[in-house]
């Protein structure tokens, strides 16, 4: 890839990273800056919970101000900084994979920065395609279906006309179907048969 060239051939410079699409040579590399993330030289080994406070601050303020902001209520505006926080919360999210980070405390504490960043995201655009699959994948590899579906059905509820979402709400229902129990009632039927 050119961007890993660019990275590689220059090695005293600083880099940032605006997401527009996710490259996964990235991820290890990658750390919370103000909308746009730091593209560190070597590989974190983690994102300090001092980095991840400040980042959870920092769009908390931010979101506050673009929310007191007449100019902030169009649609492309809203969907723009949705799209950034997004990508931050895809940060997190990959660190909570135990493919990518081994310490199972570590993963739980992207776990909850993930669903933070993720949340925020969904509060500037609620029907942020992005950050509605980032979110409910992230609740459904955790084995929590039931938010999952919350977070699908809120956003289908955001935009009711949008077929997509609507199919998600009814995979994910699926999903929770199928993680019920069955009825003991008919578990002794198939028994006595």
């Amino acid at each position: 890839l050119i961007a890993k060239a660019i990275f590689d051939m220059n090695p005293d410079s600083e880099f940032y990273y605006e997401q527009s699409f996710p490259l996964d040579w990235m991820y290890p590399h990658l750390s919370p800056h103000g909308v746009v993330m730091k593209l560190n030289r070597t590989p974190l080994d983690t994102i300090t919970a001092n980095e991840v406070e400040k980042d959870l601050e920092f769009w908390t303020a931010k979101i506050k101000q673009l929310q007191s902001n007449p100019k902030f209520a169009t649609d492309n505006t809203r969907k723009a900084y949705s799209y950034l926080r997004c990508s931050i919360a895809g940060v997190y999210a990959w660190r909570a994979q135990p493919q990518n980070t081994k310490d199972a405390g570590e993963r739980q504490r992207m776990f909850q920065a993930a669903e933070k960043a993720f949340q925020q995201s969904l509060e500037l655009f609620p029907a942020s395609p992005a950050s509605v699959y980032g979110y409910t994948g992230l609740e459904a590899n955790n084995q929590k279906y039931q938010a999952a579906l919350d977070v699908a059905k809120t956003a289908a509820q955001a935009d009711p006309s949008n077929q997509q979402l609507k199919g998600l709400v009814q995979q994910v229902e699926q999903m929770v179907a199928a993680t019920k129990p069955k009825d003991s009632s008919l578990l002794e039927k198939e028994f006595d048969s």
